[in-house]
């Protein structure tokens, strides 16, 4: 639509007889910066810091070792092939071992395998204690042990172990 009323001139724009004002000069470019540093390849960037690769969870590996050496050593206590006196006699130097030497050693697999030998031990002088006192709870115990150790491994993250 055309508005009947004259254009009225825009106080904004100059009048066509006055100069226009002058630019303002340009600014100087501004310094040039260096882009920000990228890794080398992509699964650099995508690998976790070595501090969180080493952190130990319940879910670790010798966890798993140690429940099965107990489930294991549990099935032939329960079956009678080794006497519960055995199963003492050789657990109690064992764990004695690792809070000896093995906590003082330092962390590599020689300390881990102290570790899991300690624990299955302490896992199954626990069995062999308890059936002393009740021979059907050391089925229970087994079963628990079994469980835990086939949860540890159906629940194994991939991903931690680089694959």
């Amino acid at each position: 639509m055309t508005d009947p009323t004259p254009a009225q001139p825009d106080p904004a724009q100059p009048a066509p007889s006055q100069p226009a004002p002058a630019e303002p000069a340009p600014s100087p470019p501004a310094p040039a910066q260096p882009p920000p540093a990228e890794p080398a390849t992509a699964s650099a960037a995508a690998a976790p810091a070595p501090a969180a690769r080493k952190e130990r969870t319940w879910f670790d590996k010798r966890t798993k070792i140690a429940l099965a050496i107990a489930a294991f050593e549990g099935l032939l206590l329960l079956l009678g092939n080794i006497s519960k006196w055995v199963v003492l006699v050789i657990a109690i130097p064992c764990i004695g071992y690792y809070l000896w030497r093995g906590r003082e050693m330092k962390p590599g697999w020689g300390r881990d395998a102290l570790w899991v030998l300690a624990v299955s031990q302490g896992l199954i002088i626990l069995a062999a204690i308890v059936s002393f006192f009740i021979g059907t709870l050391i089925l229970i115990l087994l079963g628990v042990f079994i469980g835990v150790a086939l949860l540890l491994i159906y629940l194994d993250d991939p991903a931690r172990r680089g694959g």
